[in-house]
């Protein structure tokens, strides 16, 4: 899927985008005060098992 809005491209996840994603959530909990988990709460932006189970098209 991709699509164009305005200005934006919008488009479907993919699996590079798992670092970049990781730091801005990273960035705006430590903004707001917040721990960063990376082997608790926020374990799924890393790495999420269920991507194993699905063929990518």
């Amino acid at each position: 899927m991709q699509v164009a809005y305005q200005d934006y491209l919008i488009r479907a996840w993919q699996r590079r985008d798992r670092t970049p994603a990781a730091a801005v959530i990273h960035t705006v909990l430590t903004a707001y005060g917040l721990d960063w988990e990376s082997t608790g709460a926020d374990q799924d932006v890393l790495y999420d098992p269920t991507e194993d189970c699905f063929v990518v098209p």
